[in-house]
């Protein structure tokens, strides 16, 4: 399965069976999670990277883009882009 994955710096492409295999891969960082909405919406929150299945309407409207800043930013705001942070102490 393909995925859109992006830490606000850097967009990409990456083949994985899911999400968090996805995030692992793009960013090389095993001690990442998935942070809740909760998480989310306390300010104190550090997202590290955000990912998203790359298939019908998402890849359609992020190949509409034609820099990558813009599906950055697009990502960011689909109902269906996962969050991740990382794990302190590991």
């Amino acid at each position: 399965m393909l995925f859109s994955v992006s830490d606000y710096f850097s967009y990409q492409l990456v083949e994985a069976s899911s999400h968090d295999e996805a995030v692992k891969l793009f960013t090389g960082k095993s001690n990442l999670v998935l942070l809740t909405d909760e998480q989310l919406n306390d300010d104190t929150t550090v997202v590290v990277a955000m990912c998203c299945v790359y298939q019908g309407n998402i890849e359609a409207r992020l190949e509409s883009c034609s820099i990558d800043i813009d599906r950055v930013l697009l990502m960011d705001s689909f109902a269906c882009t996962r969050f991740y942070t990382l794990i302190c102490g590991r």
